[in-house]
């Protein structure tokens, strides 16, 4: 089974160096045609142990798995069972109904496949990216109004399966000539979700000094930030999880 090309998770021969090479030569490219990159970095909450059993046999109907797979794999799923242990006392089995195990050779597949569609959502020709590394997934656009229209394109997707997003660890980021102008906050549809503006000057010192990012570098205003290698792992861990 095979996955979209947006997708740079569990993938043999792919890591994490190959999804920001595509993030920095898409927000390159914005930059370069006179825009501002527009990036909102988005957390699921929990997402592998959120996974919806039955969508996901959906989303395995429609790639026209053969049925004793399918069979195989609805017995496995359905067969989960789980217990807490507290001290040296162990509770009663209880039946696991939501999500795909940790730790197994075929969860991560089986989470690419459900969440696959995200990553169609859109393509760069119209100067929109979804990017994603398993879980973490980077919108980058040209424009405001277009960020609202694909997070809300995001929204919809992962309500219908049953992924939430976490606030706590989302954020909004602008790169480029215009990104130091103050712009309102970014609020998902159902307005229970405000994503607001984060200082890019940090962010753009970070993509700069991987080398990937050709605009002028402007040093951070903030006093405390005077080395880049103690960021690069909230950078990486935020956007793209190794």
């Amino acid at each position: 089974m095979t996955t979209s090309h947006n997708q740079f998770g569990f993938k043999k021969g792919i890591s994490c160096s190959h999804a920001i090479r595509v993030v920095h030569s898409a927000v390159d490219t914005i930059i370069k045609g006179g825009n501002t990159a527009n990036v909102c970095a988005i957390d699921l909450s929990k997402a592998f142990d959120r996974v919806n059993h039955y969508a996901l046999f959906l989303k395995l109907m429609k790639r026209l798995i053969p049925n004793e797979l399918l069979a195989l794999l609805e017995c496995w799923l359905s067969t989960c069972y789980s217990c807490v242990k507290w001290d040296n006392t162990w509770s009663q089995l209880f039946t696991i109904n939501f999500g795909v195990r940790q730790g197994s050779v075929l969860s991560p597949i089986l989470f690419a496949v459900y969440v696959d569609d995200l990553a169609n959502l859109c393509t760069f020709s119209r100067g929109l990216r979804i990017v994603l590394y398993a879980d973490d997934i980077l919108l980058l656009v040209p424009s405001i109004s277009a960020l609202e229209s694909l997070l809300n394109l995001c929204e919809r997707e992962l309500d219908q399966l049953d992924m939430v997003i976490n606030n706590k660890k989302s954020c909004c980021i602008r790169i480029g000539p215009r990104s130091s102008i103050t712009c309102a906050a970014i609020s998902m549809s159902t307005g229970a979700i405000v994503l607001g503006w984060t200082r890019s000057d940090i962010w753009v010192f970070l993509l700069y000094d991987l080398g990937c990012l050709n605009v002028p570098l402007t040093m951070p205003r903030n006093p405390s930030i005077t080395q880049p290698m103690p960021y690069l792992g909230k950078l990486v861990g935020l956007l793209l999880r190794k």
